[in-house]
């Protein structure tokens, strides 16, 4: 057995050419297409562009607090509420002794701190609340998800309570 075996000529000088091919093969497939990827030509790799004509929103006044100068005493106050000469805290156990005196109301809870009567009227559950606007009392009804109550069962215990203060 002869130990020394021999490549034919043409065999290594095969190899050697894929081994050339393989390593500028890429080189090679990526100058037929000019260096530049078929994916970045695409219109979602672009940046935005915003129309010149389009601007914000004028938000300057968006969180503006409505003006409580014009709150007169005994006035609505828009569609929900009244306003009632003396401070909350005077108005408060009045308030209090309207609707414990008040047929068909329940008074659930009441925090003073908050100035709130929590009741029950007609089937609905609601707060009663009293706050200082301006040296005089607004008293407001409130639904449950923190809406002013303009209609219904607390429109009406408002008119109750406006009417015998």
């Amino acid at each position: 057995m002869n130990s020394n075996f021999q490549l034919p000529r043409s065999l290594l000088i095969g190899a050697v050419a894929v081994a050339l091919m393989s390593a500028t093969g890429c080189h090679w497939v990526r100058s037929r297409f000019h260096g530049t990827p078929n994916y970045t030509k695409s219109s979602e790799s672009r940046p935005l562009e915003v129309p010149p004509d389009l601007t914000a929103p004028d938000t300057s006044n968006a969180m503006a607090i409505p003006s409580t100068s014009n709150l007169g005493s005994g006035r609505v106050v828009g569609e929900g509420g009244f306003t009632v000469a003396g401070s909350a805290a005077d108005n408060w156990p009045k308030i209090g002794a309207v609707l414990a005196a008040t047929d068909g109301v329940v008074v659930n809870g009441n925090a003073q701190a908050m100035g709130s009567y929590d009741v029950s009227y007609q089937g609905h559950t609601f707060l009663v609340r009293v706050e200082d606007v301006n040296g005089q009392s607004h008293v407001v009804a409130i639904s449950a998800n923190g809406q002013i109550l303009r209609a219904g069962p607390g429109a009406v215990l408002l008119e109750t309570i406006k009417s015998k203060l």
